[in-house]
């Protein structure tokens, strides 16, 4: 009898990826708590700037958006502080132009993402698709407990 590994098990619903040659992102689940609590947060913000900007009606007139509060930023501090974990080939030059390795922080997280607004994307996905296969283990386990007993 052979033991099958999980396809895509996701230890700590974290999973690493490489979206790009030399970089490797760890990336937790959209399920999280946290990321769930602030992304609502982030999205009422919106609906209000939305209802204040009067977008999708006649009277919308971009040149009255404030630049500081662009929803973009807001969902890419969203997925940088709760999603995106860590990474691996990720520098920056120093001032004679030698490039270094930097450790991951939001901060840092978040201006890849700016830079890179593909990496956003991906990473979201990647935080989904995490954690539609926790709740599929989980949905395998409870049907696999629910079996009835001959009594």
């Amino acid at each position: 009898m052979l033991i099958l590994k999980t396809p895509k098990f996701d230890a700590n619903s974290e999973r690493w990826i490489e979206p790009m040659d030399g970089l490797k992102l760890k990336v937790g689940s959209i399920s999280n708590p946290a990321f769930r609590s602030h992304n609502a947060m982030v999205r009422r913000h919106i609906d209000k700037l939305d209802a204040r900007f009067k977008v999708g009606t006649a009277e919308f007139n971009p040149a009255e958006v404030d630049v500081t509060e662009i929803s973009d930023d807001l969902l890419i501090d969203s997925v940088a502080k709760y999603l995106l974990k860590g990474w691996e080939g990720v520098g920056e030059a120093d001032e004679k132009g030698k490039e270094q390795a930097i450790a991951y922080s939001p901060e840092k997280g978040k201006a890849l993402l700016l830079q890179h607004p593909e990496l956003y994307w991906t990473v979201l996905g990647t935080a989904s698709d995490i954690a539609a296969g926790k709740e599929e283990q989980k949905q395998e386990t409870v049907g696999k407990s629910s079996k009835p007993k001959g009594g």
